[in-house]
């Protein structure tokens, strides 16, 4: 006889059948067996299970008691029947116990994925897809995931330090300090050549003195006020330099004026009344923007590069006549991006403009000794935004919207070398002054700590946000201290110092 009983489930060895034991023999069953058996525990199964058992614990004892099947009727039924059922309970119990976690898993694994997809809009096979700020697609996945915005997301770097020299693994720079003060972009950043004192300038038209010196410590970064404020552009500041000695600030602006400034004490009061003696002179004569300068002191030079297409040549200082030439493009439709002085000739000039052209012109004569060569190497109308002299060999570096940043031989103008630097275009560029090291930034938001002889990258810092189609704007090496510094768009400026101090 086949028992077709109402459920699936497990007799436990003291849960025989009524009137068999273990072995098939025929036991005394009697009420206090029988309640002993009731009572005995059901061998570990769950709640609902032994609720079962134990109805048709109570439906065997009606039968017995005056039912119509009998106890010999019962004591019939297939043995082996029964323990196959037993072992078929058993073995679907441990299945679902071993399995349930790893289905739980897997489906929020598979919810997980389907919530990245959906914030990533759809990018299909290529990740990188339609991505126009770095930063933006990161921040995205961190809304859906529920996550805190990262504020030190780090942008992919496919250079890797193969050499296991130390001079290559220098100590890595955090930041030390944040400056909140611009209520705009910033443009352009130096340190004072001794003291830690930098000097900000940007769109909001002022340039900010900052003495690093006076910070109060808040939770490891310090927050510190502008010591002055410079105020004498009628618009944004683009671009400033500042004399070997810290003594005289040059800034050029949107408006075209380029204001020729007395650094005052860095120990100053920050809300003492404005000073009008700080501001020396106003230098005019250019019709347009000024997107660069440059001021060597030995002759007492400043030059300065124009939207209006010329490159002026100046002597501050000189009330009758400050300008002494003017220094028009090679070529129709150049206009100048970057001029720096040639580190090796001081009587030579380095200048950069749109559509990758780049010369070394005599400053004395206003004629070009050398165009550099940029061969196939440069798509057509890629803009240079920055030129740089090395301060100690004959070798000029400049950087552009193509990500590239290329070294010139000034001897023969050949390109010696070409690397793509960032994920976007760069911005800025800034040398060590032994020449060993060279800053970059870029609109990726990072800048990178190169090395000069090996061209490897030593490290890369997330350092801004980006506005717009902006992010990094102006990096700068401290002369004489270990410090550097980078601003951006983001109106916030920050100085780095080696880990170790």
């Amino acid at each position: 006889l086949v028992v077709n009983s109402p459920f699936k489930g497990d007799w436990p060895s003291n849960e025989r059948v009524p009137g068999k034991g273990p072995t098939g023999q025929k036991k005394d069953l009697d009420s206090d067996s029988e309640s002993d058996e009731r009572s005995a525990p059901r061998g570990g199964l769950d709640s609902e299970a032994a609720d079962v058992l134990e109805k048709f614990d109570d439906f065997l004892h009606e039968q017995s008691s005056g039912g119509s099947i009998g106890r010999d009727e019962w004591a019939a039924t297939d043995q082996g029947v029964i323990d196959r059922l037993k072992e078929k309970y058993k073995s679907e119990k441990r299945t679902k116990r071993s399995s349930g976690s790893t289905d739980e898993a897997d489906e929020k694994r598979h919810s997980l994925n389907d919530t990245i997809i959906s914030a990533g809009g759809g990018m299909g096979n290529n990740p990188m897809a339609g991505v126009r700020g770095k930063r933006g697609e990161f921040m995205d996945i961190n809304d859906a995931l529920g996550l805190p915005p990262d504020e030190n997301i780090d942008i992919k770097d496919d250079f890797i330090i193969e050499d296991d020299e130390e001079s290559l693994r220098t100590a890595k720079w955090n930041v030390k300090m944040t400056l909140r003060s611009h209520l705009d972009s910033i443009r352009a950043m130096q340190f004072h050549p001794v003291e830690p004192v930098l000097i900000t300038a940007g769109e909001d038209g002022t340039a900010k003195l900052w003495n690093l010196d006076g910070g109060k410590e808040k939770s490891g970064t310090s927050e510190i006020e502008p010591v002055y404020t410079f105020r004498g552009h009628l618009g944004p500041v683009l671009c400033m330099d500042l004399s070997p000695t810290g003594d005289h600030l040059f800034t050029g602006g949107r408006d075209g004026v380029i204001c020729c400034w007395n650094v005052p004490s860095t120990t100053g009061d920050p809300y003492e009344a404005y000073d009008p003696k700080v501001l020396s002179e106003r230098l005019r004569g250019h019709k347009d923007a000024i997107w660069s300068i440059a001021y060597h002191s030995s002759d007492n030079r400043l030059v300065s590069a124009s939207s209006d297409g010329t490159i002026k040549l100046w002597e501050p200082g000189n009330f009758g006549e400050p300008l002494l030439r003017t220094l028009e493009p090679p070529a129709s439709g150049l206009i100048p991006t970057s001029v720096d002085f040639v580190s090796t000739e001081p009587s030579q000039l380095l200048a950069a403009y749109t559509a990758s052209t780049a010369n070394i012109i005599d400053i004395e004569t206003g004629a070009t000794i050398l165009t550099f060569d940029f061969g196939d190497d440069v798509a057509p109308g890629c803009r240079i935004t920055r030129i740089l002299s090395h301060p100690t060999m004959p070798l000029t570096i400049t950087a552009g919207d193509d990500r590239k940043i290329r070294y010139f031989d000034n001897h023969t103008g050949k390109l010696t070398h070409s690397a793509v630097a960032h994920v976007e275009g760069i911005s800025s560029l800034a040398i060590d002054p032994n020449g060993l090291y060279l800053l970059s930034g870029s609109h990726d938001g990072s800048l990178r700590m190169w090395n000069m002889e090996k061209r490897v990258c030593l490290q890369e810092i997330s350092a801004h946000r980006k506005k717009y189609d902006a992010s990094v704007t102006c990096v700068a090496f401290h002369p004489s201290r270990p410090l550097i510094g980078s601003a951006g768009a983001d109106s916030l400026a920050k100085v780095y110092c080696p880990a170790s101090s």
